[in-house]
């Protein structure tokens, strides 16, 4: 059993991850006990700084983030003293989060058994896979056979045309 400590990961690689069910589990970052006031956003792999795409991802990170702060004042405004104060803040940020966005910055720690990370690895590290998550499933390999090299050593990184490597295996589903 491994478990990882994932940081300056998005939310969009986290609900893809936590589709892998089986061999892992998970324990995230709350929105709801965390205030969320300072989040920082994952910029997506696809959108380049400087380019007229990146000036909209901005700005709409921007505008989430205000709009989250704005929520945020006015839910704890209209609930007041009506409960506990760890409940008044878990129901104002439950309703503010609401507006942040998938590429909203998060934590998370994985733990995995040794064929739980191997499919992982193969799944999230093929050509098709979102490049966040394969960059990811990249590091994890890396790590893991750094641990346990006579588990994953037959799993190799190979070059790919839009710069991020694969993962390719002559043994699937071991």
């Amino acid at each position: 059993m491994w478990s990882l400590l994932l940081e300056g990961v998005s939310r969009t690689l986290t609900h893809e991850l936590v589709r892998h069910r089986a061999g892992f589990g998970f324990s995230q970052l709350s929105q709801r006990y965390v205030d969320e006031s300072n989040i920082g956003f994952v910029l997506p792999p696809e959108i380049e700084e400087g380019t007229p795409p990146f000036d909209v991802w901005v700005e709409a990170c921007e505008a989430s983030l205000e709009s989250y702060r704005t929520l945020l004042a006015k839910m704890i405004a209209q609930i007041g003293e009506t409960g506990t104060a760890t409940m008044r803040k878990k129901r104002a940020r439950q309703a503010a989060r609401a507006v942040l966005l998938n590429c909203a910055e998060t934590k998370i720690v994985v733990t995995g058994n040794a064929r739980a990370w191997r499919h992982f690895c193969e799944m999230r590290g093929s050509p098709t896979a979102e490049i966040e998550i394969r960059k990811l499933a990249v590091a994890v390999l890396q790590a893991l056979q750094a641990e346990a090299p006579h588990i994953f050593s037959d799993m190799r990184l190979v070059e790919h045309e839009d710069g991020v490597p694969v993962i390719e295996t002559d043994h699937s589903k071991v």
